[in-house]
């Protein structure tokens, strides 16, 4: 099998990350890795030392087919029209990007060139969204009438991240565009166009820290889809999502579980150990990658779609901002 040579531009948690589950497959190869952190090139190195380069330039120039972007937001743009010019195919990480009219730019002109891109939201891979999917169009519970999207997070950033950066900051990090982006981005794709009717923001008073709370009310339809998310909760991470049909309800809930409930209980749609959902969840992203990548059938989120969720995400976190 001829593996696929992949450069990534960005050697943070993710990346090395997504690095390492790449060394593990037959069918990729990561080549070139660079990132401007001297932490981060020590961990280059020790994943190996014939990978690292010295610019984002050199990644794009080395022998691969595929450009991984893990950097940070702001840099999303102008790595991504790095890859394109150079005729690579992408795997962006999301946020697509900070600034809205600039990323509707970028998106326009790598789509009039025929540019093969995804966007790193999990949910569009995912076997048990998959089989939420299914379930919703089988009409298990009916039409659905409302949803919620529920976070907490006893700190942020969650304490296998970075504790400063660009994470803890406004101007690109805090868990709207970190976290919720991918349960919009869910909401986008399982009911379509969203409207943000109303949010209400809370950001710390120092000017700098990102948000500590949002409560919001969106639409898509004539479905309402309430927020209700913060800093403070009793878990590192708890999120669900949550579909209130005629007859039933479907949620998601910690990443990796997706239920149906079309009688007295909840049933799980996929059930596996939460080490084996983890694991199930990272094969399905490199397998619809390696689909992208040979001309294939995928689900993986296209730049338009990253894009419509950023708009949805600034939005929200423009509405009804208070300072405490």
């Amino acid at each position: 099998m001829r593996k696929i040579g992949v450069g990534i531009i960005g050697f943070g948690t993710i990346g090395e990350r997504i690095a390492r589950l790449l060394a593990q497959r037959p069918d990729f190869q990561v080549v070139a890795a660079w990132d401007p952190s001297a932490e981060a090139i020590q961990r280059i190195e020790a994943f190996d030392r014939a990978c690292r380069r010295r610019t984002a330039a050199e990644v794009v120039a080395a022998p691969v087919e595929l450009i991984y972007i893990a950097s940070p937001p702001a840099t999303h743009l102008e790595h991504l029209r790095l890859a394109a010019g150079a005729g690579k195919a992408i795997l962006c990480e999301k946020p697509l990007a900070v600034d809205v009219e600039a990323a509707a730019a970028t998106v326009d002109r790598l789509e009039r060139a025929g540019v093969r891109a995804a966007v790193n939201f999990g949910f569009a891979v995912s076997p048990p969204v998959q089989a939420l999917g299914d379930a919703l169009r089988a009409g298990r519970i009916g039409e659905v009438r409302q949803a919620r999207i529920d976070a907490s997070f006893r700190a942020w950033p969650r304490p296998w991240q970075p504790a400063g950066g660009w994470l803890a900051g406004r101007q690109e990090g805090g868990f709207v565009r970190e976290v919720l982006s991918h349960f919009v981005f869910l909401a986008q794709r399982l009911l379509g166009a969203l409207r943000v009717e109303r949010s209400r923001v809370d950001f710390p008073a120092d000017g700098v820290g990102s948000e500590t709370a949002i409560q919001a009310r969106l639409t898509a339809g004539a479905i309402p889809l309430e927020v209700s998310a913060c800093v403070g909760g009793e878990e590192d991470d708890f999120n669900a999502f949550t579909l209130i049909g005629e007859r039933g309800a479907g949620r998601t809930h910690h990443w990796y579980s997706a239920e149906i409930q079309d009688g007295a209980s909840w049933v799980d749609l996929c059930p596996a150990t939460p080490e084996q959902a983890l694991a199930r969840n990272r094969t399905a992203l490199l397998d619809h990658l390696a689909a992208m990548m040979r001309g294939g059938s995928h689900t993986l989120a296209s730049l338009r779609e990253a894009l419509s969720v950023q708009s949805c995400i600034e939005r929200l976190l423009a509405g009804g901002a208070t300072a405490l």
